[in-house]
């Protein structure tokens, strides 16, 4: 209809110059929105692209080689964290590989979390990929681009099995250390997101070590972790003494946060240096607050040769706790007006229950403080 010759402008007989122009840029509005944006990314690298998909998608290229690994944020980011636009509908990206056509996707690992804009996979060929993304609102998606190869920290654990050394006759019997993925953090969550790692665990305890480097990388926007470990380091490095559990990496995990600690103590061993101390961990208020109290125990530490991050998470339980204690620290179950008052009343009430923790004999808790102590000296790395 647009390049219709018989449309001329003010009744006149010929056609009108400008009519030529006015149809191509109609065209290019409504062919060429989503002609497609070439990225340039190295290995190791992240980019962020902020960008509005003009009819609710946009199509994206770069170069990649068979073997790397792709990892994709869709609004997943410190900067953006909206899954889904004003009306509750949620944005994608696709992955096309070199050569195929937009109906052969490439699917994206289990262990990325589609429902919050992540795709993660080991790239199959060597050339130019198309990322498809689609975001049904007005406003700008982002997307946070990774490539990296299969030496990056976050991807190889850097230490195999045979390199460690442990003392498991404290737990009654060895654990198999197994190696663990990469996964990728969600931003706004409090949850498990490491690098590629050695882990043994049971029900009630954990170990595991990673390489610092891959921490780093992955955790360079999350501010609880890159904070928590250059705090680590820097008092490990000097000696200077402890530093709150609420300003360490382990001040939130799975799916909770730290509330209140005791038992703080530095610790060392001959290839690491770390800290200890037991944790009281909630998602919330405290629930029955009822003898015995279940805790964690929970063991930080950085190799000698700053490569290594170790941790213990083991659960531990308070028995025969004061009752003053119980009375005091059932007030957090009131929310409050606000969770800033919330925090604010629990953060008052840390010195005392810690005291309450530091004060109590070595028998009131189970399995002792000593077991894990022994267990965590015994960690050697070779």
């Amino acid at each position: 209809m647009c390049a219709n010759p018989k449309w001329l402008p003010s009744g006149r007989g010929r056609p009108w110059p400008g009519a030529a122009l006015l149809v191509l840029a109609l065209l290019c509005i409504l062919g060429c929105s989503n002609a497609s944006a070439r990225l340039s990314i190295s290995p190791g690298a992240t980019i962020v692209r902020k960008a509005t998909a003009v009819g609710g998608r946009d199509v994206l290229e770069i170069e990649a080689q068979a073997g790397q690994t792709l990892l994709l944020g869709l609004n997943n980011g410190p900067e953006y964290t909206e899954y889904s636009d004003e009306r509750g509908r949620r944005g994608e990206v696709r992955v096309i590989a070199p050569g195929d056509s937009e109906s052969r996707v490439l699917p994206s690992e289990e262990r990325s979390d589609s429902e919050c804009g992540t795709w993660i996979n080991v790239l199959p060929k060597t050339g130019l990929y198309r990322l498809l993304v689609r975001w049904p609102s007005n406003k700008p998606y982002v997307l946070r681009i990774t490539l990296m190869d299969s030496r990056d920290p976050r991807l190889d654990a850097g230490i195999t099995a045979d390199r460690i050394s442990i003392d498991w006759s404290t737990l009654g019997a060895p654990v198999a250390l197994t190696l663990q993925p990469f996964e990728p953090v969600v931003f706004g969550f409090v949850d498990d997101f490491r690098p590629a790692h050695l882990a043994a665990t049971t029900s009630s305890f954990e170990f595991r070590i990673m390489a610092l480097d891959g921490i780093k990388k992955m955790q360079s926007d999350a501010t609880l972790w890159s904070q928590g470990i250059t705090r680590l380091e820097s008092a490990l490095r000097a000696n200077s003494g402890p530093v709150p559990p609420d300003l360490l990496p382990l001040s939130g995990y799975q799916d909770a946060g730290i509330a209140f600690w005791g038992r703080q103590e530095r610790l060392e061993g001959r290839t690491w240096v770390g800290m200890r101390w037991l944790g009281w961990y909630t998602q919330g208020g405290v629930g029955d607050a009822a003898d015995p109290i279940p805790l964690n125990y929970v063991f930080e530490a950085i190799s000698r040769d700053g490569r290594y991050f170790i941790m213990m998470f083991a659960d531990i339980l308070f028995s025969n706790p004061p009752a003053e204690l119980l009375r005091t620290v059932k007030v957090l179950n009131d929310p409050g007006p606000s969770a800033e008052a919330w925090e604010a009343r629990m953060r008052a009430l840390q010195p005392q229950v810690g005291r309450y923790l530091d004060e109590a004999g070595p028998d009131s808790f189970t399995p002792s403080i000593r077991q894990f102590d022994a267990l965590a000296r015994s960690i050697e790395l070779k």
